[in-house]
C-alpha cells in the first residue's frame, strides 16, 4: 500500500449479513475488501495474501477473535487489527489491547464508527510503511557510508577508527552530525535522510 493505493482489508465474520455491513463501510472507507467466514479461512487468507487491515468478530465458529488476533500478530507485528463484538467482556478488552488490537469495538457499531476506526488504522498502516523504508533506507546508506570509509582509510587510520571516542560523543550528544546523505542527531535520537525524519528507540539508534 503507497500513499495512492487503496489499503487491502479482511472482513471476518460468521454471519453473511454482518460481513456484508462490514465490508460496505471498509469500501467506503476506501480499502480493497475481501471476506472470511472464520478463522482458519481468515488465516489462509493472510498466508496468500498481505493484508493492511482485518476487521474480526471476535465469535467466530473455530477460534475466537483474540486467538486469531494473536496469530496476525504472530506473522504481521505491525498489521492493524479491529476487534468488533456483541458480548463485551473487561478481560477481553483488556487481552485485546495487550496483543495490539488497533480497537475494540461494540455492535451494534454505526458504520461511521468504524469507518473513523478503519481510516485511522489506514493511515497508521501508512505511517508505519513510511518508517519502515526510511529506516530500511538509512540502513542501506549506513552500510554504504562504512563500507567507503573502511575502504578508503590506510591500516594506521582503521586501526583509529576502531578504538572508542568517549570524549568526542560526549560533545556531540547534542550536536546534529553530518554522514553523507544522513543527519543525525544523537541527543534526539533522530535521522533524516531525503526530506524526512524518523525518531528511533535507543536499541535502534
Amino acid at each position: 500500500m503507497t500513499e495512492n493505493q487503496p489499503a487491502h482489508a479482511l472482513a471476518v465474520d460468521e454471519d453473511a449479513a454482518s460481513r456484508y455491513a462490514m465490508s460496505k463501510a471498509l469500501r467506503r472507507a476506501g480499502c480493497a475488501v475481501s471476506e472470511a467466514a472464520d478463522g482458519q479461512e481468515a488465516l489462509a487468507r493472510i498466508d496468500q495474501h498481505a493484508f493492511d487491515l482485518t476487521v474480526t468478530e471476535i465469535q467466530l465458529p473455530d477460534m475466537d477473535g483474540i486467538e486469531l488476533l494473536r496469530q496476525i500478530k504472530d506473522r504481521s507485528p505491525e498489521a492493524i487489527v479491529v476487534l468488533m463484538t456483541a458480548a463485551a467482556n473487561f478481560g477481553t478488552a483488556v487481552e485485546a489491547l495487550r496483543l495490539g488490537a488497533w480497537d475494540y469495538l461494540l455492535k451494534p457499531c454505526s458504520s461511521q464508527d468504524l469507518r473513523s476506526s478503519v481510516e485511522r488504522g489506514i493511515e497508521r498502516a501508512r505511517c508505519l510503511k513510511r518508517r519502515r523504508r526510511l529506516l530500511d533506507a538509512i540502513q542501506r546508506n549506513a552500510l554504504a557510508l562504512a563500507h567507503e570509509n573502511f575502504d578508503a582509510a590506510t591500516p594506521d587510520e582503521a586501526k583509529v577508527e576502531r578504538t572508542p571516542y568517549r570524549e568526542e560523543a560526549a560533545e556531540l550528544t547534542s550536536a546534529a552530525l553530518r554522514l553523507g546523505p544522513l543527519t543525525v542527531f544523537p541527543g534526539r535520537y533522530q535521522i533524516a535522510a531525503g526530506g524526512g525524519a524518523v525518531s528511533l528507540t535507543p536499541t535502534e539508534f
